[in-house]
């Protein structure tokens, strides 16, 4: 059962090396790291911070594992059962990721909300432009009626302008009318 130890380590050792590739070399960590538009900073920072401590802690318990088994294999250390049925148990509820249809589950559901993702980006994109043009719109009428109004305002000071203008030429006109003798013409 030595074989059987050395299995336990080796696929520890397999799990710790996935999880380094999956980590630091998956696009998800560097979209996450560098930054993407449109997500708050400070919430992208607080969320990598999360992440990133939790998969340190990840990492140190790994790593406790396989001190552990370590130590079992070179008999430094007795063997638990219920550590080794822990373990056991641990790594049976993991994904066997060599089998072609449990990838292809994966992808597909990696797939699916990447889709879901998307269409829900889409939908604030119509609905933000649906807004836009609203408040365009609107914009539009309220400058329209602005105009008209000032219009009106225009019309009415020029009518009451020609109206005074008018009167004014009229009270000229009887003045002068009135400065005036009236002469008779006789023939």
């Amino acid at each position: 059962t030595q074989s059987t130890w050395e299995a336990v380590v080796s696929t520890q050792s397999t799990w710790k090396q996935w999880y380094q590739r999956r980590v630091h070399g998956s696009s998800w960590y560097q979209r996450r790291v560098h930054g993407s538009s449109g997500i708050n900073a400070e919430y992208m920072g607080n969320e990598v911070g999360h992440k990133v401590t939790g998969l340190r802690a990840l990492t140190q318990k790994l790593e406790q594992i396989e001190s552990y088994l370590s130590d079992v294999v070179n008999k430094s250390l007795p063997i638990n059962q219920d550590i080794l049925q822990s373990l056991q148990l641990m790594f049976n509820l993991m994904p066997n990721l060599s089998k072609q249809r449990v990838v292809k589950a994966f992808s597909t559901n990696a797939n699916d909300q990447a889709l879901a993702i998307y269409i829900a980006g889409i939908i604030r994109s119509v609905l933000a432009l649906d807004k836009l043009i609203e408040n365009k719109l609107g914009n539009n009428a309220r400058e329209k009626k602005k105009e008209e109004a000032a219009r009106k305002r225009q019309e009415d000071a020029d009518k009451k302008k020609a109206e005074e203008q008018k009167k004014k030429e009229e009270e000229e006109a009887k003045e002068k009318d009135a400065g005036e003798p009236a002469t008779e013409v006789s023939k």
